[in-house]
């Protein structure tokens, strides 16, 4: 079990970056923002899944995007090798590109069973990115 994972970094594991900001900047958030596109996060989910297994871990906590089809390519490629997974999407509402911000009303909106009426083997979580990127990193579900 890994609790604590992106999968919207698997491309840019070992990015040199001198400072985490400036990692920030120039690899997760320009990495993140191709994960709106439902192939390349498909692709990625694939990847993903493949590396976690043969290292044994068959559960994971893990962030996705911001972008819903992040998060359906993730549960779709678990789904398909009998991973268990807890992910959602991942919340920033500051400091980072628009691309990638979001609210904690428009994320607490989007429908859980979107993603827990496939199968009982996977949960929904709403990780704030980080701190530093969330004006309340634990919105309240209403």
């Amino acid at each position: 079990m890994d609790t604590h994972i992106h999968y919207v970094q698997t491309g840019i594991i070992a990015a040199f970056g001198s400072q985490l900001i400036h990692w920030l900047n120039h690899y997760t958030f320009v990495e993140e923002q191709r994960f709106s596109d439902p192939a390349y996060a498909w692709q990625v989910a694939e990847s993903f899944c493949d590396e976690l297994l043969p290292n044994g871990t068959t559960t994971a906590l893990t962030s996705c995007a911001v972008y819903p089809e992040s998060v359906d390519a993730l549960f779709k490629a678990a789904s398909a090798r009998n991973m268990r997974m807890a992910a959602g999407k991942v919340l920033m509402d500051r400091n980072a590109p628009d691309a990638l911000l979001d609210t904690a009303q428009s994320v607490t909106r989007t429908p859980r069973c979107r993603w827990n009426a496939g199968t009982a083997r996977d949960a929904t979580s709403t990780p704030p990115h980080h701190d530093s990127r969330c004006d309340d990193p634990h919105p309240t579900h209403g």
